[in-house]
């Protein structure tokens, strides 16, 4: 049959660009949670495989190989599961969702033991934290100088935190206990690799920083904020840019309510007449100043409505370009729509959004009726609003749901419909209540930037919000048999993403999967280190295509636009 249909398949007509279905716009939003748990669980099992391929790399020896592969196809196949139709949608009977929890739990426990057990391969891992000796990991292919939070079970009164190459790490202490403190600090760690730390029971000068708060202003090196009572942004000044970001005369990070009552499909839907039945709830209740700096700031605003209760941290970094709005929501609204509003001085006919392993840009105005359909579209990681030389990205750590009409990018945090009803109610299930009862917690980040969303690498800060940078205890009692510094992998342009990097599903080797974000044509050069002694270009299924030719310790490969390429990287002959 599809050899006859290639054949024909000069004839078919072609259509460019998106096949929007104009029906179940709630599906991106509904069951919040399950959003969240498949949105994590993708990101641990891609660290899995990360870490399982940095212990084939470093210590081939002593690598358990054939029980991992089996571990880590028992997660996928969970995972891949619950991304079936109604599970992921939101659109299933309640008792489907008890199940895809377990699964997602039970996906976590798997990758979070794979990740220690591969590490412990080739450095000394502290089952119990020792306070002399860290390891920082980067998943991504790009070097990153960011906070991370860590533990150290001492109570010396000064503690000070070494790199390496013998450099201060700036620290700030968040909280002291009789057990130990918690710290953020903030180190430089290379591309694909691991950075090893050393803490000494020292004094150590703090870091300068530009960071300043109280409850209604906020500033550090990029921006400066000005907030009302309610946490709404009421100017939000680009340092860098010497622009105003805010729209004139109106607020950001406005939380929106909506009466959410479709005509049909309740868990499935949003009607576009939402927007004329706005609400008004929550009323902010309390705002504190929780953090100061030196590497993060954060003030945090209570909003409460009769049933539900929104805590959201604003934070501001010495060292990011963003803005962070940390949330957590105990949600007991019934057909309620949660949106976050951000107008923005950009105009501009089209908004960019992310899919995978790729970008796609829709009208932000209702020309047409199929431009008035895409009231609610799906976004990944981030949508961006760019015009001639500046823009606004807003990110997202589990959220799919977006809409940009004119100048306001919006967010769709929460809904809580009223599930399918069987025709055979579970016994233990009332399916006269909502979904999404209890809490729910999410990041979402305000990026502006010079330049289009390209230029500002949107691509990677959205990937940054999404995989942060890990942080595993070392036994400094046991001497190191790995570099303290290392990295595997790095690609010397900014639009080339590593998407995968994974031990092959049949046979030795490892695969590396990158794919180009932006759009564009060109060659990268990789380096790798120890380089392999065979690199194949492969199709999805790993097959191999063709030996890409290679320098002793790089090689370049051309891309075309949001193009997937998988690379087999061969070792020896048990790799």
């Amino acid at each position: 049959f599809f050899h006859r249909l290639e054949k024909q398949a000069r004839d078919f007509p072609v259509w460019w660009g998106e096949l929007y279905f104009e029906y179940h716009r709630g599906t991106l939003t509904t069951h919040a949670e399950i959003k969240r748990w498949n949105r994590k669980c993708e990101f641990l099992l891609r660290e899995a495989e990360f870490f399982i391929s940095l212990s084939q790399w470093l210590a081939p020896a002593t690598t358990e190989q054939p029980a991992w592969p089996q571990d880590l196809h028992t997660a996928w196949q969970k995972l891949l599961l619950n991304q079936f139709h109604d599970i992921l949608p939101g659109s299933s009977i309640l008792e489907v969702y008890d199940q895809a929890l377990s699964d997602y739990r039970d996906i976590a426990e798997t990758c979070e033991r794979l990740i220690s057990r591969a590490t412990a391969q080739f450095l000394p891992v502290a089952q119990k934290a020792p306070a002399h000796a860290l390891a920082i990991f980067n998943a991504l292919n790009w070097e990153r100088t960011e906070p991370v939070e860590i533990f150290l079970p001492t109570t010396a009164e000064e503690v000070a935190i070494f790199d390496s190459q013998h450099r201060p790490v700036p620290k700030q202490v968040l909280q002291k206990t009789p057990s130990g403190q918690r710290l953020l600090i903030q180190p430089q760690v290379p591309a694909t690799g691991y950075e090893t730390l050393t803490v000494l029971e020292q004094k150590n000068r703090q870091p300068d920083s530009s960071l300043k708060v109280s409850q209604r202003a906020m500033e550090n090196r990029w921006f400066r904020l000005r907030l009302n009572a309610n946490g709404q942004i009421l100017s939000l000044w680009d340092k860098q840019q010497a622009r105003e970001v805010m729209a004139p005369g109106e607020k950001g990070n406005v939380l929106e309510t909506y009466e959410d009552l479709p005509a049909n499909w309740e868990a499935w839907d949003i009607d576009a007449d939402y927007v004329y039945k706005p609400l008004s709830l929550f009323r902010c209740r309390e705002v504190k100043v929780e953090e100061t700096g030196p590497l993060r700031a954060a003030v945090r605003f209570t909003h409460r409505s009769e049933n539900s209760t929104i805590s959201q941290r604003i934070v501001l970094y010495e060292a990011l370009p963003r803005i962070d709005f940390e949330t957590e929501v105990d949600w007991h609204e019934q057909r309620v729509l949660l949106k976050v509003a951000f107008p923005v001085a950009v105009l501009s006919p089209h908004a960019t959004y992310e899919i995978q392993f790729g970008a796609l840009e829709r009208t932000t105005h209702t020309n047409t009726s199929w431009d008035a359909a895409r009231f609610e579209v799906v976004g990944h990681k981030w949508a961006d609003l760019s015009e001639g030389d500046y823009g606004v990205s807003l990110l997202n750590d589990c959220k799919y749901g977006y809409d940009v009409r004119d100048h306001r990018l919006r967010l769709t945090l929460l809904r809580s419909p009223f599930p399918p009803d069987p025709l055979v109610a579970g016994p233990h299930v009332d399916y006269r209540q909502a979904t999404d009862q209890g809490t729910h917690r999410f990041v979402y980040s305000l990026y502006p930037h010079a330049g289009n969303w390209r230029q500002a690498q949107t691509v990677r800060r959205a990937y940054e919000l999404n995989l942060p940078l890990r942080c595993m205890p070392l036994d400094h009692r046991k001497k190191l048999s790995q570099p303290p510094r290392f990295s595997f992998l790095s690609v010397d342009q900014s639009n080339i993403i590593m998407e995968v990097l994974k031990p092959a599903f049949d046979g030795p080797g490892i695969i590396l999967r990158l794919y180009e974000s932006s759009g564009q044509r060109g060659r990268c050069q990789l380096r790798i280190a120890p380089f392999p002694q065979k690199i194949e270009l492969c199709d999805l299924l790993e097959n191999p295509i063709r030996a890409i030719s290679c320098q002793p310790d790089r090689c370049q490969i051309e891309y075309a636009p949001f193009e997937i390429l998988t690379l087999k990287l061969s070792y020896g002959s048990s790799d």
